[in-house]
């Protein structure tokens, strides 16, 4: 299965990172540079265009990780395209914690969408500050769906 999966692997698009199978991270979750509303637009929206051609049956939940409480930026800019963006407000100023209920209703959230159908496909984003909390739940989502135990690397 693995010479099979080596043969017929496609790269992701620019600007996003394979973390597993139909799991994907936005790039610029990872970068310290600051977008301008009209780039940040253009820039996710080529990445959507791309992802689109890469997997054209696919159906997409994005999962996003901010400070605060009002209207993410991503999630303005993904419903021109038709997708379904959940966010994960940081409850407590400059400090990466989500609850419990939090963590595990986006494990299982996840979880479920994948298992679906094979058409489905999990994005992942962070704000601002939401980095460690993506880290995190990224850890967790590889080990809730039992994709990786113990000390492997990821």
């Amino acid at each position: 299965m693995a010479l099979f999966r080596k043969f017929f692997y496609r790269k992701p698009p620019d600007g996003l990172l394979e973390i597993s199978e139909r799991v994907y991270v936005f790039d610029c979750c990872y970068c310290m540079d600051t977008f301008e509303e009209e780039e940040y637009e253009v820039y996710i929206g080529g990445i959507v265009g791309k992802l689109r051609n890469h997997l054209p049956d696919a159906s997409f939940m994005v999962f996003n990780f901010q400070e605060g409480e009002n209207q993410s930026q991503i999630a303005s800019v993904l419903s021109q395209f038709d997708m379904t963006v959940m966010d994960y407000p940081q409850p407590y100023e400059s400090f990466p914690l989500l609850s419990m209920e939090m963590i595990h209703h986006s494990l299982r959230s996840s979880e479920s969408w994948l298992s679906l159908g094979q058409q489905n496909v999990v994005l992942m984003h962070c704000e601002r500050g939401g980095w460690p909390v993506l880290a995190f739940m990224l850890a967790a989502l590889l080990l809730y769906g039992k994709q990786f135990t113990g000390e492997q690397r990821t």
